[in-house]
């Protein structure tokens, strides 16, 4: 809400600017606009009648609380009210490890939608997927506890169960029961493919990403000079930003990377890539699916878009929103969406998603009878093609 001054100040402007009736009331309305005070008026008398005749006493600062949830919640998805303890909870996911069961959410008009499970954690092993959407958590449906409380529930000590029912597509909602543990993100691995085709797997985004990235990548490099690169970004949700354009960054020689545009001055900003590329220029293939999205898809967009790489696998999730996380004196805290993402050639992530070079179909990582991995196969043969098309 702007000062006192400052309206006196922007009203002066354009009354000075012409002294009709025409232009004092466009300055009135400017003022009425900035602070809202029929609405003010509506709120404090909606307040007050909760708190004089509601059957039960509660804080007003619970309402006030909730009132906040619910303005926030309904902007879209990602926006949100954090309590105190959910603001000290919001620094987890840059360490790297955390407890519960793995699994990222977004708010889906009454249920959960699975972003993606993360690796190695009691949600992938019990087969959740992207796309699913948890309905109810322990038997209390989703569409009655709300977003937050739900999420909460979702969470525990170690060692105790949360039943989740899960909705798959068209088919009969079902049960999964998963024990809650410790989850501690392997976030980047690596391995040699073959003597020259290195892999390199990028579960999420943590702080230190791309530096153990580089680490990883100059470590295959010793056991065989690489003569292509296959980065497996299939089912990491997201997370630190920068180290998503730190990550793309490290494959570039040049060129945008992401460019955000927002309303205000601060929220507008432009990444651009730094000459190194640790590859010096050979093959890189990316895989995607449903489960690639927020940072994840940033460094997709502009590893294709710069057309440094090939990207292979299903359309990505498709999350492009910028969340600020702003402290309040109460020492709760807001997520307020404040900007889009946009790929370099301008293209919007959100709700769009990012579509492959290389569409496959979307099926199951593995195939547990083959024991195959269809899309890293079909990602060798692609960068087999185009090692041969180097040497011509």
């Amino acid at each position: 809400m702007a000062s006192p001054r400052v309206l006196a100040l922007c009203c002066g402007v354009l009354l000075g600017a012409s002294a009709t009736q025409l232009h004092r009331a466009h300055a009135s309305a400017a003022a009425e606009e900035a602070l809202p005070y029929d609405a003010l008026r509506v709120f404090a008398e909606a307040l007050t009648r909760v708190q004089t005749s509601y059957v039960d006493e509660v804080p007003t600062g619970k309402l006030m609380q909730g009132a906040l949830r619910g303005m926030l919640s309904g902007l879209e998805p990602h926006s949100r009210y954090l309590d105190a303890e959910e603001y000290r909870d919001v620094s987890v996911g840059t360490a790297g490890k955390y407890e519960g069961i793995g699994v990222e959410v977004v708010d889906d008009d009454g249920a959960l939608e699975v972003i993606a499970p993360l690796a190695g954690t009691p949600a992938e092993a019990a087969g959740i997927r992207s796309g699913d959407r948890i309905i109810a958590v322990d038997g209390a449906a989703v569409a009655e506890l709300g977003y937050d409380e739900s999420v909460r529930r979702v969470s525990g000590a170690i060692g105790t169960t949360v039943r989740l029912t899960v909705r798959r597509g068209k088919r009969k909602p079902f049960d999964l029961s998963l024990v809650r543990e410790p989850v501690r993100l392997a976030n980047v691995t690596s391995r040699l493919l073959q003597p020259s085709i290195g892999y390199l797997r990028v579960a999420s985004f943590s702080s230190d990403v791309a530096d153990s990235a580089r680490a990883q990548v100059a470590e295959l490099q010793k056991a065989a000079p690489l003569s292509a690169l296959v980065l497996d970004l299939r089912g990491n949700a997201g997370g630190v930003v920068a180290a998503a354009i730190q990550l793309a960054d490290a494959f570039l020689d040049a060129g945008t990377i992401v460019s955000e545009h927002g309303r205000i001055a601060s929220a507008n900003r432009r990444s651009e890539a730094k000459p190194g590329d640790v590859l010096d220029g050979k093959p890189l293939v990316v895989l995607v699916d449903a489960g690639t999205a927020s940072a994840a898809e940033i460094v997709a967009g502009a590893l294709q878009d710069n057309r440094r790489a090939l990207l292979i696998g299903t359309r990505t999730f498709g999350k492009g929103l910028v969340q600020t996380i702003t402290p309040l004196r109460t020492g709760d805290a807001m997520v307020l969406t404040t900007a889009r993402y946009y790929t370099p050639s301008g293209r919007s992530i959100q709700a769009e998603g990012i579509v492959p070079d290389v569409v496959l179909p979307a099926v199951r990582r593995v195939d547990p009878g083959a024991d195959q991995d269809y899309a890293l196969l079909e990602a060798m043969n692609v960068i087999r093609g185009l090692i041969a098309f180097r040497a011509r």
